[in-house]
């Protein structure tokens, strides 16, 4: 429940195409502005969370030769590969109001492709 006091997120990732621009893995939003946002750059990862961009690390080519696990839990501390990297203070979705969405890249015309928009219980049993 990511209203309440204390939640985890664990994913695991990876990706067939590098690229030097931010590409969002897991947002979550109010009015459409940014609350949290898990983005990776090239073969960095990325942490937006309390109004900053963060560098979380920096996984070279393993990023698209083995699944990349993530931990993230509300009191802002970042996992990667169960190895505690960052903490970026506490993270509060409770004022979030729209769908989380998964994997978000930005076409050159300005339009967002989101490969899964909705709720967490209707995304568990799911993979993309």
């Amino acid at each position: 429940n990511l209203n309440s006091e204390n939640w985890i997120m664990e994913l695991s990732f990876k990706q067939e195409n590098i690229i030097d621009s931010f590409m969002s893995i897991l947002c979550f939003s109010k009015n459409g502005d940014n609350v949290f946002n898990f983005l990776t750059k090239k073969y960095d990862i990325y942490v937006f969370a309390n109004g900053q961009t963060r560098f979380v690390d920096d996984v070279g080519e393993r990023i698209k030769k083995e699944f990349i696990k993530i931990k993230i839990t509300s009191k802002g501390d970042i996992y990667v590969n169960d190895n505690n990297k960052i903490n970026v203070g506490e993270i509060d979705l409770s004022e979030r109001n729209w769908n989380f969405i998964i994997g978000g890249d930005y076409n050159t015309d300005g339009s967002i492709n989101n490969y899964f928009i909705g709720q967490i219980n209707k995304f568990c049993a799911r993979t993309l």
